[in-house]
């Protein structure tokens, strides 16, 4: 997601069953980065010590950091704490101390993209960004999610740029620019029931082949609870010999589809869906390789209200060449 700040906020989360993600932030959560400025001031900000030893001891403890040696910069951290000169002056050798944990867990991601696991890594990181993301090693997080993030993630709809004819109040659609109602500090969508309307959001511009995902990942902030679908429009499985057909219109023959039901309860905050692609259920044999739209669709009559925003799907971990496991002596 695109944004320059992680709120304070991500720090305290209230646990929430979403589809098997236990995952609710308060409604001013920002994801995709760590707080550069938080961070930044902690990093630049120098801590008075008693004496030129323990000056000594902290200073090369930050070079040692800089060589992403966290182990023994802690050490170095710990011994310049007893002689910092005051109570703030120890928070902030302490936040280095912190920021060396932090440190470890970011070596352990990069070890993790070096095995292919490019989804645990992913979300090893994101754990560690609500606990040191405003420490010293808060921009070297945020830019590990950067680029995790590019790698991972197709963005479908983030609701920036919304089509006034499609996101209107005429469908119970309205862009929102509060802050105070945002997830990651842009725009989202604000979609609630209108009488007499059946609800569905759909989305075209979306990449044909979902063979090669493995989530589907939204973000939800109800305020009614309701029950939904998600349905992938797509086309049937193309036989060997047989030319790809399409149902008319009105005719008997089932649409291919690819469907899955959900359930939106109510919660305090921003939550956020993940759904297992592979456990969509096809319809008239239709080809997760053979998407043409993205609709989420309520009954007709049912009422709902509720915020979502950055739907996007993620990657499936790459797949090892061939031959390149390490070989045993």
């Amino acid at each position: 997601m695109s944004s320059s700040r992680v709120q304070s906020s991500l720090v305290s989360l209230l646990p929430v069953a979403v589809l098997g993600l236990t995952i609710c932030f308060g409604p001013t959560f920002v994801l995709a980065q760590a707080d550069g400025d938080a961070a930044g001031k902690t990093a630049a900000k120098e801590p008075e010590f008693k004496s030129e030893k323990y000056q000594k001891l902290f200073t090369e403890g930050k070079g040692l950091f800089e060589e992403n040696d966290f182990k023994d910069a802690a050490k170095k951290f710990r011994s310049a704490e007893r002689g910092a000169k005051s109570k703030e002056d120890k928070a902030l050798v302490k936040a280095w101390g912190s920021a060396c944990k932090g440190g470890l867990i970011l070596l352990k991601v990069g070890k993790m993209r070096q095995l292919n696991l490019n989804n645990e890594a992913y979300d090893e990181l994101l754990g560690a960004m609500r606990r040191y993301a405003n420490t010293p090693i808060g921009p070297k997080m945020a830019a590990a999610h950067k680029d995790l993030d590019k790698l991972l993630f197709h963005v479908l709809e983030n609701f920036n740029y919304p089509n006034p004819r499609r996101y209107s109040k005429k469908y119970g659609k309205t862009a929102v620019t509060d802050k105070k109602l945002l997830v990651n500090g842009t725009n989202c969508l604000h979609w609630q029931s209108v009488p007499g309307q059946a609800g569905q959001l759909k989305i075209q511009s979306v990449p044909e082949n979902w063979g090669s995902y493995q989530y589907l990942e939204f973000w939800v902030r109800v305020r009614t609870p309701s029950k939904a679908e998600v349905i992938l429009k797509a086309d049937a499985t193309k036989k060997k010999g047989q030319a790809l057909r399409t149902p008319p219109r009105g005719g008997g023959r089932a649409v291919p589809v690819l469907q899955k039901p959900i359930k939106l309860g109510k919660q305090v905050g921003w939550a956020y869906m993940r759904l297992d692609i592979s456990e969509f259920q096809s319809q008239a044999n239709a080809d997760i390789n053979r998407v043409k739209s993205l609709i989420f669709q309520f009954p007709r009559g049912k009422n709902f209200d509720f915020y979502i925003d950055e739907i996007r799907l993620r990657r499936k971990n790459p797949k090892k060449a061939s031959g390149s496991g390490t070989r045993r002596r």
